[in-house]
């Protein structure tokens, strides 16, 4: 019994041990169905976290960024490769420590720099943001754009972990400077210019003006921003005012338009104005100069020249009016003295008189053409202009016994005003006839050569030469300025090659210069001032 109880009992126990060990192999296998499982899953979440840190890596690194991750509970910094490159060191000249980044920002910038990591760490900012400068390998500071973020903490909440980035923004911060440094060079310009300066919007509301343009006009610079430009314009100009500053808000630049103004005295004064837009294309800039003195001064010099042009005619008339009286005298002493005067005799003096008779009046009516405001352009031959010209100062020129040769091109155009163009021509050759009368004694010797030719890229030029002696060369730079003259105040306004350049460059497109030339004419040297004038030709 008891054998067979042992016997039960031995069973039993090793019925158990084979249960125990059926159970045990089985909860081995599902804790190591679970330790595979979570091997796996932090095998892939180990891997989307190195893949991420891999993407942004590579991300700052695509992005020309330096990276830089902070430990601020070792003070231990990472410094990526590309942080170190930007400043010019190789990966193992600089070490991974705070020290090695703070001892590298500029000693200025270095106090906001600290200041704007602590507002970040004190969550005052949600992030970190600063532009400063840091020392390179060189010797030389960088600008670098520095931006950080949180993002790792301990239990209490305390950052331990910052992690930002570098960027290069030397040129942008260079070209930053530039254009300040071109801001205060147009604020001092603008400020200091004696040309009156006004910024208008595209309403022709006024923005901005310089004290010039205040002092020209009157008006304070409150005032004038109650005010438009039409409203210190006369009625007479505004509708080619308003072409004109059509054609700058197109983009096209109006420069040196005369026009009007009035001033807060209601004075009229005549200024050139200048119209251009501004590259934010929201705003334009005006330039006024007041020429209102120089008007003046061509006025005069008109009514000089128009003193002249009497004298001329005075030349002009004396030839032709001792043949009418030659021609009618004859025939009344022929009848005083009872001689016969047949129909051949008075039809031949008639034919006299009426030839002489008609000269006059085409003199009379070249010198009133002359004498015309009329400067309208339209297709013209520099061969008649010229011939014009001579016809207006041919006597003058003779009776001071000069000699012209002349060498004209008779099939050149040019697109111009006939009387425009001959009033400079005039001024040109009176300035070398006074020379003569002045500087050559021997009237043998007094030479002017006119030469007018066709150049290269459909140019003309015209060349007036002659056997002065030349301008003299501490002179010769000035002698287009406005009032400057080398003749005594009786005797010139100073403003006749002034009135030439404004003709030819402003009004015809032209090309104006001086220089004193020596040459040789009938084998002998000769030297004088040569005005050269270059205008644009016309098929």
């Amino acid at each position: 019994m008891i054998y067979i109880l042992i016997t039960l009992i031995s069973f039993l126990f090793a019925w158990l041990a084979y249960k125990n060990e059926k159970l045990t192999l089985k909860n081995n296998e599902i804790l190591e169905n679970y330790n595979s499982a979570l091997e796996n899953a932090l095998k892939k979440r180990t891997q989307a976290l190195e893949d991420s840190e891999f993407r942004w890596k590579f991300a700052v690194d695509g992005n020309g960024d330096g990276l830089w991750d902070w430990n601020i509970k070792t003070n231990e910094v990472y410094l990526s490769k590309r942080w170190k490159e930007m400043l010019g060191y190789e990966e193992s000249e600089i070490e991974n420590s705070f020290h090695e980044w703070e001892k590298r920002v500029h000693p200025k910038d270095i106090v906001q720099v600290l200041k704007d990591v602590n507002n970040h760490l004190e969550e005052k900012t949600s992030s970190y943001k600063n532009e400063h400068r840091i020392l390179c390998k060189n010797g030389k500071y960088k600008w670098i754009l520095d931006r950080g973020i949180i993002v790792q903490r301990d239990e209490e909440g305390k950052p331990i972990r910052l992690i930002g980035t570098h960027t290069d923004i030397d040129e942008r911060k260079l070209f930053e400077q530039k254009i300040l440094e071109q801001k205060k060079e147009f604020e001092t310009i603008f400020k200091t210019i004696k040309d009156g300066i006004a910024i208008i919007d595209l309403d022709t509301k006024f923005v901005n003006c310089n004290q010039a343009f205040i002092d020209l006009l009157g008006y304070s610079l409150e005032e004038l921003l109650q005010k438009n430009c039409f409203d210190l314009t006369i009625d007479e100009d505004k509708e080619n005012y308003k072409e004109a500053i059509n054609n700058a808000i197109n983009n096209i630049s109006v420069d040196n338009m005369e026009k009007s103004c009035i001033t807060k005295k209601d004075k009229h004064i005549t200024v050139h104005v200048s119209i251009a837009l501004l590259p934010d294309k929201k705003h334009l800039i005006l330039s006024l100069r007041d020429i209102s003195n120089i008007k003046l001064l061509e006025e005069q010099s008109k009514l000089a020249s128009m003193g002249e042009m009497i004298g001329n005619i005075a030349h002009q008339w004396r030839q032709p009016l001792s043949v009418i009286s030659t021609s009618a005298s004859g025939m009344i002493v022929r009848s005083d003295l009872g001689m016969d005067l047949n129909e051949d005799d008075i039809l031949r003096s008639s034919k006299n008189i009426l030839k002489q008779a008609q000269y006059l009046s085409d003199t009379i009516d070249n010198f009133r053409d002359f004498l015309k405001a009329d400067k309208s352009h339209s297709k013209i031959s520099l061969y008649d202009v010229m011939q014009y010209t001579f016809s207006l100062i041919n006597a003058s020129i003779s009776n001071n016994y000069i000699t012209f040769v002349s060498n004209i091109d008779k099939d050149l155009y040019i697109y111009g005003s006939r009387n425009e163009l001959s009033e400079a021509f005039i001024n040109i050759i009176n300035n070398s006839k006074d020379a003569l009368k002045t500087n050559i004694k021997d009237t043998d010797d007094r030479f002017i050569f006119v030469d007018v030719k066709e150049i290269e890229n459909d140019k003309i030029e015209i060349s007036f030469k002659d056997s002065g002696k030349g301008i003299p060369n501490s002179i010769i730079s000035r002698v287009f300025e406005p009032y400057f003259t080398s003749k005594h105040q009786s005797i010139g306004t100073g403003l006749g090659l002034a009135i030439v350049s404004k003709i030819i460059k402003e009004r015809h497109s032209g090309i104006i210069t001086v220089k004193n030339e020596e040459y040789e004419y009938n084998n002998k040297l000769y030297k004088g001032a040569c005005f050269k004038v270059i205008l644009n030709k016309t098929s």
